[in-house]
């Protein structure tokens, strides 16, 4: 827990408005993914990340109404979060990995899974808030 705790808070400072004009990850972001299954499916859905001000990271994919928790893996170098789906279960998968870069004001949005392959998209800011998870 520690070590999360440690993670996390390096996070939040990366992550904290900057002087102006600095690009950041705080907020929230949204655009289109391609998901590309083990066994070569695809599907096209919304993803939906939030970073809030209390350090906090959340994913919502409002398309299939389910998303979760974002936990901070590494500090150094590209964002990577360990993802947790806590809401939507009968829909989406339970989670996977989940690196976020930062390129020219859009994040580049990777997931994997091991049993659901990968995910690719990019991710725009948005005024739109995720809304807290439903209660199970």
């Amino acid at each position: 827990m520690r070590k999360y705790l440690a993670a996390a808070a390096v996070l939040m400072a990366a992550l904290a408005p900057q002087a102006a004009g600095a690009q950041t990850l705080a907020g929230t972001w949204s655009g289109l993914v391609t998901q590309t299954f083990t066994d070569g499916r695809e599907a096209v859905f919304t993803a939906m990340v939030q970073f809030r001000p209390d350090g906090t990271a959340f994913v919502a994919y409002p398309t299939d109404a389910c998303g979760g928790t974002l936990f901070p893996m590494s500090t150094k170098g590209t964002p990577t979060f360990r993802e947790e789906i806590s809401y939507g279960l009968e829909v989406c998968s339970t989670g996977g990995i989940v690196t976020l870069t930062l390129v020219d004001g859009t994040l580049d949005y990777h997931w994997t899974s091991v049993a659901d392959g990968v995910a690719v998209g990019t991710l725009r800011p948005t005024d739109k808030a995720i809304p807290d998870a439903p209660l199970p």
